[in-house]
């Protein structure tokens, strides 16, 4: 038998990628040799789950492979709950419970307590997922919870043969056709992160935020649509703040259940971004309807107009609403080289920009260096037809920074789920 060593490195480059991708127990096979450890522990080191209960062991798990931590997906993984606790009715047991509260004040508390020591250099990615693993065993249970990645192949595998409940709790009803979620069971898995408690106001809960260390090693942070309890714009804020050198954000909101709550969260954009020092920017808007006013339409561009009057960098903005058989896009793009800034719909129905808005958008184009804009539309057809905001996304062809490639996975299969369970 030739040694392996003796093959050549081209050849044993291409048995370690075909291992490595087929391999989902990577651990085991990097004793073969110190090559393949190297190369097995850059894999393995590279991206980290992480639980608030391996936290304590977390520094001397990595302290000699630290410089290979690329991307860190932090699971607070709230309590366990029975079919009692899937649909609470009465007011008193809503909201986050205090042990669950606490868990991520003491998560966020020694996780960067963990990263202040690390020195900035490259990139490292904090992905705060918040789920409690019992809300895919009751009511939602075509909900999975999976790492940021396009080629996890044993997540997918794993995924792909996942059953659905086969001895559902006593509260599950199916989704068969007419089935509704009741308001109580939305509300368990939309609950607001850090509510009520452990903090007395919110002034109090600012300056915990404020007397975490600094993480300046973290560059990107994703909070992502798995995660269906809300944040609080102001608790963004905070945790930004303690991120100094933060360069990309990620950030996959939910619409909140009640208009009220909704204007209080999008009064202020600018509460959660310093939208002057960013490149592109993608924003839904119910406005974005066939037969809406035209006129609270127009009010709606023009405010997107101002709001890119004071972003110097911008290069693109997407203002765009995807719902049951209806997508439509509205897009700003700055002008580059020979090609000329833009301003251009894309959608199932028929658009008009009116000369007002257009004439706005040029006076932005201006402010960024170039002449008017070229104005444009394109009718689109749905085919296959539009049963969800996931599909709208992939129909419309909107930038990879609107969501995640794995959101958007997990959106076109829970809606599949769903869809064929009603069927049924």
């Amino acid at each position: 038998m030739t040694s392996w060593n003796r093959i050549l490195a081209e050849i044993r480059l291409m048995v370690l990628e075909t291992v490595i991708y087929d391999s989902c127990n990577l651990a085991s096979i990097a004793t073969v040799s110190r090559e393949w450890q190297t190369v097995i522990e850059q894999q393995n080191f590279s991206r980290i789950k992480l639980t608030p209960s391996r936290l304590p062991e977390f520094g001397a798990m990595i302290h000699r492979n630290r410089r290979l931590v690329r991307y860190i997906l932090f699971c607070l993984e709230l309590e366990e709950y029975d079919c009692t606790g899937c649909e609470p009715q009465d007011p008193e047991s809503r909201g986050l419970s205090e042990m669950d509260n606490s868990l991520i004040v003491k998560g966020f508390e020694n996780l960067f307590s963990i990263l202040s020591a690390w020195q900035p250099g490259g990139e490292l990615t904090l992905d705060i997922s918040v789920y409690s693993p019992s809300d895919s065993q009751h009511r939602f249970n075509y909900l999975t919870f999976e790492s940021d990645t396009t080629s996890d192949t044993c997540d997918e595998h794993r995924l792909a043969e996942r059953p659905m409940l086969s001895n559902p709790c006593e509260n599950y009803q199916g989704l068969s056709a007419g089935a509704r979620q009741s308001r109580a069971a939305i509300n368990k898995v939309f609950e607001e992160i850090m509510g009520e408690s452990p903090f007395d106001d919110d002034e109090q809960e600012r300056r915990w935020w404020q007397q975490l260390p600094l993480v300046p090693a973290v560059t990107g942070v994703l909070l992502r649509q798995q995660t269906r309890r809300r944040w609080k714009p102001d608790a963004l804020v905070q945790m930004f703040a303690r991120m100094p050198g933060l360069r990309e954000i990620h950030y996959e909101p939910w619409r909140e259940w009640i208009d009220i709550l909704q204007r209080w969260t999008d009064k202020d954009p600018g509460a959660v971004l310093e939208v002057a020092d960013l490149k592109s920017l993608a924003l839904t808007s119910r406005l974005l309807r066939s037969g809406e006013n035209p006129t609270k339409l127009d009010d709606m561009l023009q405010a997107a107009v101002a709001t890119a009057m004071e972003m110097p960098n911008l290069e693109t903005m997407e203002l765009w609403n995807g719902l049951e058989e209806l997508a439509m896009l509205v897009k700003y793009r700055r002008a580059r080289l020979r090609r000329p800034a833009a301003i251009e719909w894309k959608g199932t129905w028929e658009m008009t920009l009116r000369d007002p808005v257009i004439e706005a958008w040029d006076a932005v184009a201006s402010r960024h260096g170039g002449g008017a804009c070229v104005a444009d539309g394109k009718l689109v057809a749905a085919d296959p037809p539009i049963r969800s905001h996931g599909d709208a996304i992939r129909l419309l062809g909107l930038s990879n920074s609107v969501i995640r490639p794995v959101s958007l996975r997990q959106i076109l299969r829970e809606h599949t789920i769903r869809k064929d369970r009603e069927d049924q």
